[in-house]
C-alpha cells in the first residue's frame, strides 16, 4: 500500500495553507500584545528611561559634579528624547 500526504484536491491544500496563516497571524498578534503589555507595566512602576536620566543629572548637579551650563545643556537634550 502506498500512502499519499497532501494527495488532496486543490481546495484542501489552500484550507491548510489558510489554517497555517491564521495561526501565524494568532502568534504574531500574541508576541506583539505581551511585548505592549511588558512595555507598559515597567511605565505604571514609575520607571523611565528619560525620568531616570533626569534624576541622575539632578543627582550630579547637586554633588556638585557638573556646573549650570552643563545640567541646563544636558535637561534640554534629555528632554528631546
Amino acid at each position: 500500500m502506498m500512502y499519499e500526504f497532501g494527495g488532496g484536491s486543490i481546495f484542501s491544500t489552500l484550507i491548510m495553507l489558510g489554517m497555517f496563516f491564521f495561526v501565524a497571524l494568532l502568534i504574531f498578534v500574541g508576541i506583539f500584545f505581551l511585548i505592549r503589555v511588558l512595555l507598559k507595566s515597567n511605565h505604571k512602576d514609575g520607571f523611565s528611561l528619560n525620568n531616570n536620566a533626569l534624576d541622575i543629572l539632578k543627582e550630579r548637579y547637586a554633588r556638585g559634579e557638573i556646573d549650570d551650563e552643563e545640567y541646563n545643556w544636558r535637561k534640554v537634550e534629555l528632554r528631546k528624547l
